[in-house]
């Protein structure tokens, strides 16, 4: 019997409980996020993929047209006809585990298979009463209920397939089913809108939803029904249906809800994330260089990362990192960054491979202004001097901003190069810039230039750092000339193929509170003190033995 939609929606009330908290979602959303890949590559049978569950034994299973998988984090173990001799297909869809911890795996043609104990058992149908399994839930009384392509619902009962007799589903594809708390089961049709059974009775809804080709149903903790369709997103709540038409043409395969607040779909045209409290979202449609459309599935595992399947490119797996990334897709010019600088408490400066130099300020990226432009040019590094100035090295010159104020030093000023790698204040206030083929140059507070280059004593042009030690005296690191002082009567002293020394190309320096320099080096790390050398590699414990930088 059909009954009116108030009759229906009455049903939805018994379903409740208090939502929590969570932060809202924001275009910052994905940036601590790392995703994992697997394909063909890396041991699946197939990039094309149907359903993924977490069992109650941690273990992930994986449909596909090739075979079921079973997934421990780091093995796949395939399960097709070669291992199951019974089995008359390789095709599987749907993937539940019941209140018994028997998992349930609708196959393509070949019935229903049970894993009990270690052990599979296959429920075959007596003819060809159904040719596809899309959905399996059992109900709070323990009843396997079975949804078919084109032959309706199925009961499991006593290793029997008992047909659910109802004309509404004759000849209808069922795409999903749920329960609610007070055993009310619902079933997600293709075509023929959304339908529920309740004490013996069904009751039929096919009209205000976005669609009536409904993909997947979601029952959130609260009393909430989320509808996936073809065409979008719906909610029935406390007798209200509200269609969401920022989500008009997207077709919704799955819904995951997290903590009755955020909604996580896989779709067709890729990842939406949902915030139902504050009613926006974000969308993903590629992720550090992987393609995230095609989307068939998505889980959260007991660690809190998400799981997702797709129909060509495998499995994906998204996970929260310690760390908050800064892309492209946040608003950077590129992805390939050079230095980064402290600027204040809330402001951080980027200095990019392209020229630019952006500011993050309260996690938000913009640009910051120059008047001096770099296109495609190389930002090396940015200090910010004891006054607060800035300086800025790039392969165009050196700039020095001070407030409104802004001068770049070129080769039109004296210096010998254009290309500048980095600059260091000592303790005097005095700036000394590293280049990449003149050597160093030094700036006095009063505005004199000194050069020091291999035609004053340098044992090379190519510097790669530079810093001040105790006693006042200035260390230059160099690129296959070992490390150059400067005292304080610019006297140079080359430091080069000495014992303890494991290369003439120095990278960086540090000085620790014991006086001790330590140096970095692609054949380990050296520590200098009192004019020697004692090399620190593998064989003292290092895990690899090229240092860039301490």
């Amino acid at each position: 019997m059909i009954r009116i939609l108030s009759s229906l929606l009455s049903l939805l009330l018994l379903c409740g409980q208090v939502n929590r908290e969570l932060p809202d979602i924001n275009d910052r959303f994905f940036s601590s996020f790392l995703i994992d890949h697997w394909n063909t590559s890396k041991g699946l049978p197939s990039n094309s993929l149907m359903d993924i569950y977490q069992t109650s034994d941690s273990f992930i299973w994986i449909t596909s047209f090739n075979g079921l998988i079973k997934f421990d984090g780091v093995n796949f173990t395939v399960f097709n006809k070669n291992n199951l001799p019974n089995l008359a297909t390789n095709g599987f869809r749907h993937i539940f585990e019941d209140h018994n911890k028997n998992i349930w795996f609708g196959t393509v043609g070949a019935g229903i298979l049970r894993f009990k104990d270690n052990h599979f058992h296959l429920f075959t149908p007596e003819s060809d009463q159904f040719t596809a399994r899309k959905a399996i839930v059992d109900d709070q009384d323990n009843t396997i209920w079975i949804a078919t392509n084109n032959h309706g619902v199925f009961n499991l009962v006593d290793s029997v397939y008992k047909k659910v007799e109802w004309p509404e589903f004759e000849g209808v594809i069922i795409n999903d089913i749920a329960e609610c708390h007070s055993k009310v089961i619902w079933f997600a049709t293709e075509g023929h809108g959304l339908s529920a059974y309740k004490d013996g009775k069904f009751y039929v809804f096919k009209d205000k939803l976005m669609s009536n080709e409904i993909k997947t149903l979601a029952i959130s903790p609260s009393n909430n029904i989320w509808v996936g369709t073809i065409n979008g997103l719906s909610k029935i709540y406390n007798s209200k249906i509200t269609n969401y038409p920022q989500f008009r043409n997207v077709e919704i395969n799955a819904i995951f809800v997290e903590d009755d607040r955020y909604l996580w779909m896989a779709a067709k045209q890729g990842l939406y994330i949902f915030d139902t409290k504050t009613n926006r979202h974000v969308s993903i449609k590629e992720f550090q260089g992987i393609n995230i459309t095609g989307l068939t599935r998505i889980i959260q595992d007991r660690e809190g990362s998400y799981w997702i399947t797709s129909e060509s490119m495998g499995l994906l797996r998204l996970r929260r990192g310690k760390f908050m990334n800064f892309t492209k897709l946040d608003g950077l010019s590129t992805d390939r960054i050079n230095t980064v600088l402290e600027y204040d408490k809330s402001t951080y400066l980027i200095g990019t491979d392209d020229g630019k130099i952006q500011q993050v300020k309260n996690d938000r990226v913009s640009p910051f202004d120059l008047k001096n432009e770099f296109p495609d040019v190389r930002i090396k590094q940015i200090m910010k001097d004891r006054s607060g100035d800035l300086w800025i090295s790039s392969d165009a010159g050196l700039i020095h901003k001070r407030g409104a104020y802004e001068k770049l030093y070129s080769t039109v000023d004296g210096f010998p190069t254009n290309q500048i790698r980095f600059q260091y204040e000592d303790s005097r206030g005095w700036k000394w810039i590293g280049t990449r083929n003149g050597g160093v140059v030094r700036l006095k507070s009063n505005g004199e230039m000194t050069i020091f280059n291999m035609e004053h004593g340098l044992s090379s042009n190519f510097i790669f750092s530079a810093i001040e030690d105790r006693q006042g005296r200035i260390l230059i690191t160099t690129r296959d000339g070992g490390i150059n002082r400067i005292d304080l009567e610019d006297k140079i002293t080359i430091f080069y193929g000495l014992e303890g020394m494991v290369g003439n190309s120095i990278f960086n320096a540090y000085q620790d509170y014991d006086d001790n320099i330590f140096l970095c080096s692609n054949a380990g790390l050296m520590r200098f003190r009192d004019e020697k050398f004692k090399v620190l590699t593998a064989e003292n414990g290092l895990p690899l033995e090229s240092i860039f930088d301490i």
